[in-house]
């Protein structure tokens, strides 16, 4: 009798056992089913992301926005760097082996104009800027946005075509060593390669420029955003007087390249102090001290 009950036993435990693995079995196949459904696309959902003009998708890398493709762009950030602290201004060298020139160049810029010299050997330069779109990006240390189609200008019988603008606040250049408001810097280059920058200093004042109130209405505010397209001509932001100061420097951004030719106007373009506050909102400041000059001259045009 006692030898039946034990049977009993072990079979009712028999049947439990297995009827519990098969449950347990159920729910670890039904969460593996769900978990494939999240992770596979459905086909409506593919077909909602496939171009409807018979083009083809586009990669990764294609769909990176221009200002990202510029292998200046990528060059200037291939290494991080700031204004401040211990990736700021004064350790820009330790950063990278590229960057050495921002420590032993002869020649960088920005500067202070002081001492500029009449030089009736300069010529005015010949704006040939056309109407273009552009978007501004925040890189996390400057508003800049990538040029094409744009024109260019003529300096010294030579054509440097507009790939490139960029701001600062306070200007990065001084003049008897007083900075301006905001310095706004297009930067080109000849079809050999050579870099020419057109500095336009921005001074506050009750009116504003009309390509300044374009652009403001699309200033990314955090790293990495991209403006809205904005339709511009960058003719409206050149003062009505051209007469420039004209040197030999650097880029004033690492890795600070030599061998560029700033033409720095010396009149101002207006622009509004809430435009100001609003660029100042975004970055507290954007500008590298003044460099030594080393025995370089200033060269300053008379136009008539």
């Amino acid at each position: 009798m006692a030898k039946l009950r034990l049977d009993q036993t072990a079979a009712w435990f028999l049947a439990i056992t297995g009827a519990l693995a098969i449950f347990i079995g159920g729910i670890m196949a039904l969460k593996f089913i769900a978990g494939e459904k999240h992770k596979l696309k459905r086909p409506e959902e593919l077909a909602d992301k496939m171009p409807t003009d018979g083009s083809a998708v586009k990669t990764e890398a294609e769909s990176i926005p221009e200002v990202e493709q510029d292998t200046e762009y990528q060059r200037l950030h291939r290494s991080e760097w700031s204004y401040e602290g211990e990736s700021g201004t004064d350790h820009w060298a330790d950063l990278s082996p590229e960057y050495a020139d921002c420590r032993v160049g002869k020649f960088q810029s920005p500067i202070d104009i002081v001492g500029a010299a009449v030089d009736k050997d300069l010529r005015p330069i010949k704006f040939s800027y056309q109407p273009t779109k552009i978007k501004l990006k925040n890189t996390g240390n400057e508003m800049m946005a990538v040029i094409d189609n744009a024109g260019f200008i003529t300096f010294g019988n030579q054509r440097f075509n507009l790939i490139r603008l960029n701001f600062h606040l306070p200007s990065e250049h001084k003049v008897n060593g007083v900075a301006y408001d905001m310095e706004f810097q297009l930067l080109h280059r000849s079809d050999k390669g050579e870099l020419a920058v057109v500095s336009i200093f921005l001074e506050e004042n009750k009116e504003s420029n009309s390509l300044l109130e374009q652009l403001w209405t699309s200033l990314p505010k955090k790293k990495g955003e991209l403006g809205d397209e904005v339709a511009v001509n960058f003719l409206d932001i050149l003062p009505s007087k051209k007469d420039y100061y004209a040197y030999r420097g650097s880029k004033t951004m690492p890795p600070c390249s030599e061998g560029v030719q700033w033409l720095v106007l010396s009149n101002s373009t207006k622009i509004e102090a809430k435009q100001i506050d609003q660029f100042n909102f975004i970055f507290k400041y954007n500008t590298r001290p003044v460099q030594p000059l080393h025995g370089r001259t200033i060269g300053k045009s008379v136009l008539r």
